[in-house]
């Protein structure tokens, strides 16, 4: 083969399929280098299976762990293992094999990493992590980091693991992702060994109760609010030269407005997501979320924040039903988040710089000023509102204070009743949208069909240069799982909404679609 640069090699492999790709490796190096790439960039060591003992056997090899690039950590499998044997640690079977100082036996065909290359009754929780920190040592390249800490529980085998990964991702490290109880994250603090670290998502898990007194519970909530503060807090800040992009998910126990009081300031910050619980036992005093925006105004680009889990305000239903379809709103989620609204009248600017922006709209005043204000400074790209069903009326007015926002394209909003005088309301005020992600607060497809159905004397299709609708019952859902079209009443509203109001839509939730996929009712 010719002697050429490994780029023109790389120019080439892009078209070629990986299959192909595999059975050129003995070609030349650069084939070889390009589908070990492949093959390793991402490693995911989530399930028990046999795999994951052929991964770990060639990453023990330098040229081949240097090639990961994300590593995907998942630990419920290591504490399966390690309850298993302290199970079968007092057996019948184990005495005697003491006694006779026998060994278990061997499989056959694995005499490098046996015990790993089969999951069996001989796995061993020390072994496999010994051999996944020798691995992890190799992994000097990686650049994505998650962890799933799950109930893995501390000993001297867990805590070496966890701190191989600290040793061998220090000069790469760019994304650091981590799911973990409260408690639990001390054990992988401080983040200042990662100085080029420019993405941090955290996410913190329920603690379950152990069924103790209601003291324990108060000292649980002191404790993971003394972690946040004393800990979390300082971690996070020393990360002020390189932190780009910081995400808080909080499910964990005690107040958090301590924490987020910490925080900052964090001068290259360009991307705020804040997941919080908005009650008073989660989020005492909502004015640390608007000090943290306001001191970085000038950077914030990318803004969320919303109640974890969500919450919703129901206001009507347009026909008549035994019980509401959605639960009634929390009190004190509403409480909360209309302390949170005032004080978001009282100073906008904080939402000035923003091009995507996604914000409970509990406080109806509130949610109209903030827009106002992001419309001003006519950037805003992309806009989710949340929490709040809203009323024909309502959306009228969000639409109006959104119209000198001409370059807005995605629009996500929870509306009361879908019509077609909702979607020519919205095609009037944002001519230049192009994808629309509606979330119904009932059930309303007999109404709509009906009201399309029984008026085919007169036009009904708007002309709209939407590319993209999405349709979503109460919530938005993750769609990597293909919706079954004549089982989803989500489908049925975008099929119907494609064939007689908006043909011109390309694609529904993200999937494009023909004509062919149209389904009549």
């Amino acid at each position: 083969m010719p002697d050429l640069p490994h780029d023109v090699w790389c120019i080439v492999a892009q078209n070629l399929s990986p299959s192909r790709i595999h059975k050129l490796m003995p070609t030349n190096r650069a084939f070889l280098n390009i589908a070990l790439d492949q093959k390793y960039r991402n490693i995911e060591w989530v399930q028990l299976d046999e795999n994951i003992g052929m991964y770990l056997k060639r990453l023990q090899d330098p040229f081949v762990a240097v090639r990961v690039r994300r590593l995907h950590i998942r630990a419920w499998f290591i504490q399966y293992l390690l309850q298993r044997e302290k199970l079968f640690e007092g057996t019948l079977s184990n005495k005697f094999r003491k006694l006779l100082g026998r060994k278990p036996p061997a499989v056959a065909g694995s005499e490098h990493i046996s015990v790993l290359s089969r999951f069996g009754k001989l796995s061993s929780s020390q072994k496999l992590l010994r051999y996944m920190g020798m691995a992890l040592i190799q992994m000097v390249s990686v650049i994505e980091y998650r962890f799933e800490w799950g109930d893995l529980v501390i000993n001297d085998a867990t805590r070496d693991f966890i701190a191989s990964t600290r040793r061998a991702f220090t000069a790469s490290l760019f994304k650091l992702s981590l799911r973990a109880r409260i408690s639990q994250l001390k054990h992988f603090l401080p983040f200042a060994d990662f100085p080029h670290l420019a993405e941090l998502e955290l996410r913190f898990e329920y603690d379950p109760s152990d069924g103790g007194s209601p003291g324990d519970d108060v000292a649980a909530d002191h404790n993971n609010e003394k972690t946040l503060v004393a800990s979390v807090a300082p971690s996070i800040n020393a990360l002020a030269r390189s932190l780009r992009i910081l995400i808080i998910a909080s499910l964990g126990k005690g107040d958090h407005a301590p924490f987020l009081d910490a925080l900052g300031p964090l001068p290259k910050l360009h991307s705020l997501t804040l997941r919080l619980s908005f009650t008073h036992l989660h989020l005492s005093d909502p004015s640390p979320i608007t000090k943290f925006l306001n001191a970085h105004r000038s950077t914030l680009e990318t803004i969320e924040v919303c109640p974890h889990p969500p919450e919703r305000i129901l206001h009507t239903i347009p026909f008549a039903t035994s019980q509401p379809y959605y639960p009634p709103q929390n009190p004190r989620v509403v409480r909360v988040g209309s302390d949170l609204g005032r004080q978001w009248l009282q100073d906008t600017v904080w939402v000035g710089n923003a091009t995507r922006l996604a914000i409970p709209a509990f406080d109806h005043r509130a949610t109209l000023e903030l827009l106002r204000s992001a419309a001003g400074s006519r950037g805003l790209r992309k806009l989710r509102l949340m929490g709040r069903y809203m009323t024909l009326k309502e959306m009228e007015e969000i639409l109006v204070a959104l119209s000198p926002c001409q370059v807005l394209s995605d629009l996500s909003i929870e509306i009361d009743e879908l019509s077609v005088e909702v979607i020519k309301l919205l095609a009037r005020n944002l001519p230049n949208l192009s994808s629309l992600t509606l979330v119904l607060g009932v059930d309303n497809f007999n109404l709509l069909s009906s009201r399309l159905l029984v008026s085919k004397h007169r036009s009904q299709r708007v002309d709209w240069a939407l590319h993209d609708l999405s349709i979503y019952y109460k919530q938005v859902r993750d769609e990597s799982i293909v919706i079954i079209p004549e089982t989803s009443m989500e489908e049925r509203f975008m099929n119907l909404i494609g064939e007689q109001v908006l043909p011109g839509l390309m694609s529904f939730k993200g999937r494009r679609h023909t004509r062919y996929q149209h389904y009549y009712y």
